[in-house]
This record gives C-alpha cells, sequence and structure tokens, in this order.
C-alpha cells in the first residue's frame, strides 16, 4: 500500500508539473477574443524599473482608465493569447508582471510580457482588442 501510495502521489506531481509549464508557456492560456484588434508596435518604453513597458494608443485615449472612471474595454494579448489581469495598479504591473496590464489616460497601455521578457526583444507581438467592438 505505501508503494502505491508514492506512485500515486510521484504521478500527480508529474501531471501538475505538467499543466503548470504549459500554462506557464501559454498553451493553457485563454485564446485573444475576436474583434477589431490594434496593434501595438515597438519600441514600447520602460515604465518604472521593473517588468513594465508602454505603448502608446492615442486613438484609443477616451476610451481609457482615469482617475475617476475605470472604463476600458480593451484586453492586450500577446501572440494571440490574452494577458491579464488587466486595470492593474501601475506599481503592481512594474514589481510582479506577469502579463497585468493597465490602459491609461494619457500614457495608453502599461503591460508587462507573460514572462517579464523585454517586449522589444523577445520576438512576440502585443495588440489589443476589446471584445465589445
Amino acid at each position: 500500500m505505501r508503494i502505491f501510495l508514492r506512485v500515486v502521489g510521484a504521478v500527480a506531481i508529474l501531471l501538475i508539473s505538467f499543466f503548470a509549464t504549459l500554462y506557464s508557456m501559454n498553451y493553457l492560456a485563454p485564446l485573444c477574443p475576436r474583434g477589431g484588434a490594434v496593434a501595438l508596435k515597438p519600441p514600447f518604453a520602460r515604465f518604472g524599473n521593473g517588468a513594465a513597458y508602454s505603448a502608446a494608443a492615442p486613438a484609443l485615449e477616451g476610451l481609457s482608465d482615469t482617475n475617476t472612471a475605470t472604463r476600458s474595454t480593451y484586453l492586450v494579448c500577446e501572440n494571440g493569447y490574452l494577458l491579464g489581469p488587466p486595470h492593474t495598479l501601475h506599481t503592481e504591473i512594474i514589481a510582479k508582471g506577469g502579463g497585468r496590464f493597465s490602459h491609461w489616460n494619457g500614457v495608453g497601455f502599461i503591460f508587462s510580457a507573460s514572462d517579464n521578457s523585454d517586449p522589444n526583444t523577445n520576438g512576440r507581438s502585443y495588440s489589443v482588442v476589446s471584445p465589445g467592438r
């Protein structure tokens, strides 16, 4: 019985590791929703001293979040996969990264790559889409 439990435990650990790896590599991440996507083009400006970068989007500024309203419905996608969570505080994007993003008035999109790499050099494409548009 003890050997059986060890085997079951080892298999469970392997399965958890396998699916965690797939998720971290975006194989299980949600796909970017359909809609009118707008490409974010490099170069992206470094935003603070961490994982955050910014991309200007002047045409979408009227739909961005402000100090008084959370109104942006735009989502950021990396290579066709959804990043998030959205509406994240800028200090948290800088400190934690991991795909967090914000659409902010006067700045555009502040975002981080899913693995905190530099979006200017990681070879991935970035876009924004609003599912309701």
